[in-house]
């Protein structure tokens, strides 16, 4: 992974997030940053899948973290355990990725 791919994705990730929670704001969501910020670091772990890059799983595994932490905090339980078991599974992905799969270095 480049230095240039991890300072587009941090840019990426802070004005998305600002600007997709201003947008939010007004649409009356109660928790818009961080929801804005599960968007925005999904789109970078998408972005980093297509390069191949193995760190994507951190991402996957930080916004699957974090949207349990939000349903749990809106008490929609079923999709608390959805994005548990999401984040259970990018864990799996990471480490089966690590021994067998092919990643950029």
């Amino acid at each position: 992974m480049t230095l240039k791919a991890v300072a587009v994705s941090a840019v990426a990730l802070v004005a998305g997030t600002l600007g997709l929670a201003y947008l939010m704001s007004y649409l009356e969501n109660p928790m818009s940053y961080l929801d804005s910020a599960v968007t925005v670091l999904s789109a970078i772990a998408t972005w980093w899948l297509v390069r191949s890059y193995i760190q994507q799983w951190w991402l996957w595994i930080a916004a699957d973290c974090m949207s349990t932490l939000l349903c749990l905090s809106q008490g929609m339980w079923w999709m608390t355990a959805l994005y548990a078991a999401y984040t259970l599974s990018a864990v799996f992905g990471y480490i089966h990725w690590k021994r067998k799969g092919q990643y950029v270095i």
